[in-house]
């Protein structure tokens, strides 16, 4: 597949990938700035998370440790703007390469509201 199907206007302004190089975030697409302080944040506690040596998967260490994941960043779980968003990021994810380009390799979504939900809840969000 080329090009990317979720285009539209909604998409586009809620997309937020990064990948990461040398340690940094990149944006993947120029215009990707509006959520930049709360992403280096939240990535920044991510990975300390993931690479804690408690951590028991070792499929995201490894795509931690060898930079081989997308990262993106939305506004607020289940609205229809961040979903397109979040569409749009999985699909260029997809065809950044990363995914066979490496044995382990992982997208990592988050987002900045609501905090605090239970499980149940974020499931009902999903």
């Amino acid at each position: 597949m080329k090009g990317n199907p979720f285009d539209s206007r909604a998409a586009v302004e809620n997309s937020s990938l990064y990948f990461v190089e040398r340690s940094k975030l990149t944006r993947f697409e120029a215009f990707v700035a509006a959520r930049l302080a709360f992403a280096i944040e939240a990535h920044e506690r991510f990975r300390k998370l993931i690479l804690r040596p408690d951590y028991s998967c070792l499929g995201a260490k490894a795509a931690f440790n060898d930079e081989k994941y997308g990262f993106a960043v939305h506004d607020e779980i289940g609205r229809d703007e961040s979903t397109a968003g979040l569409c749009r990021d999985l699909c260029h994810f997809i065809q950044s390469g990363l995914m066979t380009s490496s044995e382990y390799s992982t997208f990592v979504a988050v987002f900045q509201s609501p905090i605090d939900l239970t499980e149940a809840d974020f499931e009902t969000c999903l």
